[in-house]
């Protein structure tokens, strides 16, 4: 009896510090959006949509940073989808000897702290004269996400049996033939997870983009946030949670399709 009663005291205090820390901001996050003058409390004031005109048609560098986040995060994630592709497929079926003690520093290379490798990075941007460029933040921050694509991926080929492909090479195929008729079709649903996460860590990455990029107009959504600082501190809350909830809504539909489809292909499978 005492171990159930337990059981119950812990529970709810999970769920209410649970509400505290996640639910509780949020919901304030979305009440604040459309009130004029929101406190630090979910205060029931008059409904409006003036701080998503305000930040939407008042402000024009609003709405371009979001393109540029879009462009440089979807770019990236084509990048890193394509590259981790094929060399996770390479390093499957490769032949040559110790092919996965080289995924080691691959791994490691995925795990280093930006701040450790920014320096470098900066300086290669000047060598190949790409700084203050869209193209630097695209290309380094595809080449930081495709070690961890390709272990994820791997795994995925790994588990394809090797007999499909050469069944395809018997028929006449080569391995690049099969590897695109076969194996892709079939590391979909890895395809799709690796450029859910990809498209998340370029969309929200503000670290990068801000020593890379200079220029204001070139600016993804994730540094633009400081504009809505003033010089003293001073900030309108209004539009800061209306720009987080237009900031976070290309991921919540991202995770809503990606859910959906992942949902119905276990489904199928499991009918099957």
């Amino acid at each position: 009896m005492w171990k159930g009663f337990v059981k119950l005291i812990l529970t709810i205090f999970v769920a209410l510090f649970g509400l505290t820390l996640f639910i509780l901001p949020l919901a304030w996050i979305f009440i604040a959006a459309f009130q004029v003058k929101p406190g630090m409390g979910l205060g029931l004031e008059p409904l409006t949509l003036s701080n998503f005109y305000s930040i939407l048609a008042e402000r024009v560098d609003i709405p371009m940073s979001l393109i540029n986040s879009l462009i440089i995060a979807g770019i990236s994630t084509i990048l890193t989808t394509v590259v981790g592709s094929l060399a996770a497929y390479g390093f499957s079926r490769s032949k040559f000897p110790h092919a996965d003690a080289l995924l080691f520093p691959i791994l490691l290379f995925s795990t280093l702290p930006l701040a450790i490798i920014i320096v470098p990075i900066y300086s290669e941007s000047l060598l190949f004269n790409i700084q203050d460029t869209m193209l630097a933040v695209i290309l380094f921050m595809a080449a930081l996400s495709t070690p961890f694509t390709i272990i994820l991926l791997k795994g995925f080929v790994d588990e394809i049996p090797t007999d499909y492909e050469d069944a395809a090479m018997v028929d006449g195929a080569s391995q690049v033939k099969a590897f695109f008729a076969i194996d892709l079709p079939l590391m979909k649903n890895g395809i799709f997870v690796v450029s859910l996460l990809s498209f998340a860590g370029a969309w929200g990455n503000f670290f990068l983009p801000l020593i890379l990029i200079m220029s204001e107009e070139k600016l993804p959504a994730a540094c633009k946030l400081f504009t809505l600082y003033s010089q003293y501190g001073g900030v309108d809350l209004g539009q800061v949670a209306a720009f987080a909830i237009i900031y976070a809504m290309p991921l919540l539909v991202i995770y809503f399709f990606l859910g959906k489809y992942l949902g119905t292909t276990v489904a199928s499978g499991i009918k099957g």
